[in-house]
């Protein structure tokens, strides 16, 4: 049976998180209500799974997620976060995060989410091709497979740049399928801004 931590500021939070998960047969072994309780534990316990609330009371969920990957990097971290906090999950990704999760939730997304970190990482199954590039007559369509780690958004921009070179460019980001589909769609809107041109040849497609 999985095991599962569950950190939230909010009782109510994790008491629905509880019977979504004891329903679903994992067992829950630990709560806790700040950062510094989420990464205490983490280390107690080294759950199969740990759902971090973004934004918690003395120590943020980015920087619990921090700790805990700096000691235990293979931690399968799930964030608890809202709309307004993407940029947020971004780092928290970048930090070490496997995935998230967009309040207000459902049960089907909450287990499917967790399902797919248990089965394994979809940033390092699709590590080996971030994004592949296929053109239809005068649109060029990039279908972007993972959360974009930083060398792949620099690899990505020369891609972008190089394809605004050709005459009547357009291009179609492709982002369905994708499990980071809300952060990977924050880091191509900035990454299009520092783009000379890019105004008027992209579509990006959820």
């Amino acid at each position: 049976m999985p095991t599962i931590v569950i950190a939230d500021d909010s009782f109510l939070m994790r008491k629905n998180l509880r019977t979504i998960f004891s329903q679903a047969g994992y067992e829950v072994v630990a709560e806790a209500g700040n950062g510094k309780a989420a990464v205490k534990a983490y280390k107690d316990f080294r759950p199969d799974i740990m759902t971090m609330d973004i934004t918690m009371p003395t120590m943020s969920g980015i920087d619990a997620v921090k700790e805990i990957t700096s000691e235990f990097p293979e931690a399968k971290i799930i964030m608890i976060t809202a709309l307004d906090q993407k940029h947020m999950v971004f780092q928290a990704i970048s930090n070490g995060a496997k995935h998230y999760i967009m309040k207000p939730f459902n049960v089907g997304q909450v287990l499917s989410v967790v399902k797919s970190v248990l089965e394994g990482d979809e940033t390092k199954k699709t590590s080996q091709e971030p994004y592949s590039v296929r053109k239809e007559n005068d649109l060029y369509i990039v279908t972007v497979k993972g959360s974009l780690e930083e060398k792949n958004l620099t690899l990505l921009q020369g891609t972008v740049q190089g394809l605004l070179l050709t005459e009547y460019c357009q291009i179609r980001f492709d982002l369905s399928g994708n499990p980071f589909v809300e952060i990977v769609a924050v880091k191509l809107e900035e990454m299009l801004k520092k783009i000379k041109g890019s105004e008027g040849h992209y579509a990006i497609r959820r």
